[in-house]
C-alpha cells in the first residue's frame, strides 16, 4: 500500500473514492467540510505543530 501526503486541494470526493483502500493518506481538510467543522467544534484536542499549524486525529 502506498502513502500519500496532499494539501487541501487534493481532498475531494473523487480523490477519496479513487484511492480509498489503496493508499494511506494525510491531507489538510478544508474547514468548509462539515465533518471538519464538527471535529473542531466538538472540543477535540488540537495538537500544535508549530508555525501556526495544528492537527486533530479523527
Amino acid at each position: 500500500m502506498a502513502d500519500l501526503l496532499m494539501d487541501g486541494a487534493g481532498y475531494t470526493a473523487e480523490t477519496i473514492k479513487e484511492h480509498s483502500g489503496s493508499i494511506h493518506w494525510i491531507s489538510r481538510v478544508p474547514e468548509t467540510i462539515k465533518e471538519a467543522r464538527v471535529a473542531i467544534e466538538s472540543g477535540g484536542e488540537m495538537k500544535d505543530l508549530g508555525s501556526e499549524y495544528r492537527f486533530i486525529l479523527c
